[in-house]
Order: structure tokens, then C-alpha cells, then sequence
């Protein structure tokens, strides 16, 4: 049976990607031998933490995922969302595994999170299609996070890290949720060899109840602001 290492930094509340990450744990675990690292964002020496954040690097992240590797020898390894407690330091454990590595996109933030200047982000539109940020307000830095600077200025430090590795690192395969997702990459210049469009996985509890002759079904996410 093959070995999974999945990789997960949750969100400090609750949301649809660590749902998505959830139900695939379930789903993958059926069939392969799966082992989960899961990473979250409470702070328990503020010092250290922004010592880690300021470095782009979090050494305890590092020995973690090393440490699993060594001890559970996956075959695949499996990557979701990795801000901010794991941090760019998982990639470099990664890296010298060379076991072949998986990320799954599952938002836009790689991009709306690479850039300090405003007018880049929004790419001299009015908003951002994928996190809402406007025009309006006249600004010259990118704040992602509204109204904290220095949280949207650590982001984009990472964000230009990850943006890069992902990029780059030929190592890295990478999972999309929709065909549009995968357009948008390979027009970033993404080698689209390395792209793969893979769905969240949503498990139909009585699939009697979907009539045959159903031929569309309409979706609702989050009502945000953008």
C-alpha cells in the first residue's frame, strides 16, 4: 500500500478549505496509507513566532515535516495550504526528500499576495476578482489584510517566496480546482505539464435522490464581499 504525508496549516477559523482538506483525508485514507501534519496558527512564544515570520523561515516547521519523512517514508506527499506556521521552510524539507510532491491550490492569494504595491495587485482595474480589494481608497500599498500593515506586509514577504516556489521548483506538481484555475496559471507562465485539474472531493450521501434527468446543478459559496 502507498504512503501519503499530507501537509496542512489551518486556518484560524474554520473554512471551506479545511473542509476540503478533511474530506479528501477521508476519501484518500480508503485507499492509501495516509499520515497527516497538520500545522495552526495559535502563537505560543510571540517573540519566536515573529522571529519566524521576519526570516520567512520556521525552523520547528522544518524539523517536523523532516522528521516525518524519515520516520513514516512516503511514497507521494501531498500539500495544502502552508501560511503561516508551516511557512516556506516545509518546501526546502520537501525539496531534499525528492519524493514527488503535490500542492493543491485552493485560492488566489498566491497571486493577490506577491505584490507590494496596490496598482500591481489589482493589475490597474478598480478591484481584485479574487479577494475584493478596490480602488477606492487612496493607498499605495497592497493591504491584503485591511487595516493591519504589518500582517499584509509579512504576507507578501511570503507570498513572493511561495509565488517563486511553485513557479519554479520543478519538483512541485500541482493540483487546481477548475480548468479556469489552470488557464490562469499557465498564463503566469506556469509549465502547464506540471498542472493537474483536480476537484474537491464532495461525497454524495443518497445518490437515489439525484433525479437522472438533472443535467445542471448551481453551486453557492461563501456570499463574500467581492
Amino acid at each position: 500500500m502507498k504512503k501519503i504525508l499530507i501537509i496542512h496549516n489551518k486556518y484560524q477559523t474554520l473554512g471551506g478549505e479545511d473542509i476540503a482538506v478533511k474530506n479528501e483525508i477521508e476519501f484518500l485514507s480508503k485507499i492509501y496509507d495516509v499520515k497527516v501534519i497538520y500545522f495552526d496558527n495559535e502563537i505560543e512564544n510571540y517573540f519566536i513566532q515573529f522571529f519566524y515570520l521576519l526570516f520567512n523561515y520556521n525552523l520547528q516547521s522544518y524539523r517536523i515535516v523532516n522528521k516525518a519523512i524519515a520516520s513514516f517514508k512516503p511514497d507521494i506527499i501531498y500539500v495544502h495550504n502552508s501560511w503561516f506556521k508551516a511557512s516556506i521552510s516545509i518546501f526546502k524539507a520537501l525539496e531534499k526528500s525528492k519524493i514527488p510532491t503535490y500542492v493543491k491550490i485552493h485560492n488566489y492569494r498566491f497571486f493577490c499576495s506577491r505584490f507590494y504595491i496596490k496598482n500591481s495587485h489589482l493589475q490597474h482595474d478598480n478591484f481584485c476578482k479574487a479577494c475584493g480589494l478596490n480602488n477606492h481608497k487612496r493607498r499605495l500599498f497592497n493591504t491584503y489584510y485591511e487595516g493591519n500593515f504589518i500582517k499584509s506586509l509579512l504576507l507578501i514577504r511570503y507570498g513572493k517566496k511561495y509565488f517563486s516556489i511553485i513557479k519554479n521548483q520543478e519538483n512541485l506538481k500541482l493540483f487546481v480546482l477548475t480548468k479556469f484555475q489552470k488557464t490562469f496559471l499557465t498564463n503566469l507562465g506556469f509549465n502547464e505539464k506540471r498542472i493537474s485539474i483536480f476537484p474537491n472531493y464532495l461525497e454524495i450521501q443518497n445518490e437515489d435522490s439525484i433525479e437522472k434527468k438533472v443535467q445542471q446543478i448551481v453551486y453557492a459559496g461563501r456570499i463574500s464581499k467581492e
